[in-house]
């Protein structure tokens, strides 16, 4: 018994780190949606590299860290004297720029051989996006005048 215990104990101490930046499930799900927005849409391709970017930044940034940088990226949107309270702050700029720096790193490695998408979620792209081709003919038109029957 006391054998089983010593070898216990041990496992129990080193779990904490297992676990010290876990994001909840429901943010990672929200950033990897609006991740695969960005990247084109649903598709199991950019689920996955959604998710390993997300993993990436969650393994060099704790969830405090990310909330405060995500809310402030989010923020960097707003115009006006009020917003300046977020938006001009050095600290409030760090953050956002360690947060950029980390996502970008994340995304190289993970979107491998893709062009990435705006650092943010609410960053606008200049890229359009090629429309599919389609494969319908044009219908022909009858000219005016004339009648078939």
């Amino acid at each position: 018994m006391s054998y089983r215990i010593i070898t216990i104990v041990p496992l129990l101490f080193s779990m904490g780190n297992v676990y010290a930046n876990d994001y909840p499930t429901i943010d990672k799900v929200n950033y990897v949606f609006e991740c695969m927005a960005l990247h084109g849409g649903e598709s199991y391709e950019n689920m996955y590299q959604c998710a390993c970017t997300i993993d990436e930044i969650a393994n060099k940034m704790s969830y405090d860290e990310y909330t405060k940088a995500d809310t402030l990226a989010r923020l960097l949107q707003a115009r006006g004297e009020r917003a300046a309270i977020f938006r001009d702050p050095p600290e409030a700029k760090a953050l956002r720029k360690k947060f950029a720096d980390i996502k970008t790193v994340a995304e190289k490695r993970c979107f491998i051989n893709q062009v990435t998408a705006p650092s943010h979620p609410t960053a606008t792209s200049t890229t359009e996006t090629p429309q599919p081709a389609t494969m319908t003919e044009p219908v022909p038109t009858q000219q005016a005048g004339s009648n078939t029957k």
